[in-house]
């Protein structure tokens, strides 16, 4: 186990997010400091949500650069998917979420595909404690 993963699980330096992604922007929450940041989508499509994975990925940096307190640890991050759902979301899609989220610096990435409220989600990335979120 490398020293950047040991370090990003000690309870007082960890860091997690709550990722919202919508067709035109991604907002994102540190659940430790409740600190926000939105990114107006570089990138849209009318039939998938990801867009071109280049600017997603690009996004999400932005968004996690803004969210972050320490630099050096990786944070957990549990995007959720709002919008463009008619028939699912194909595993293509949640596998370039989740490879956008790791590019971006994410340490372990979950995905939901509606809102989660954010005691859930601290519950979960920040306590531990089991919810009802897919991995």
């Amino acid at each position: 186990m490398d020293i950047i993963r040991i370090i990003s699980k000690i309870p007082m330096l960890k860091e997690a997010y709550q990722i919202k992604v919508s067709p035109t922007e991604i907002v994102g929450e540190n659940l430790v400091n409740r600190k926000v940041s939105c990114v107006v989508r570089a990138s849209t499509h009318p039939r998938t949500l990801t867009g071109d994975f280049f600017h997603l990925e690009q996004d999400m940096k932005q968004v996690m650069g803004e969210l972050a307190t320490r630099s050096w640890v990786k944070p957990d991050v549990l995007i959720c998917l709002q919008g463009l759902s008619e028939g699912g979301y194909t595993n293509i899609e949640k596998k370039a979420f989740r490879e956008a989220a790791f590019g971006a610096g994410a340490m372990d990435v979950y995905l939901a595909e509606q809102p989660i409220d954010f005691t859930l989600a601290y519950d979960v990335l920040v306590r531990g404690i089991d919810g009802n979120v897919t991995e």
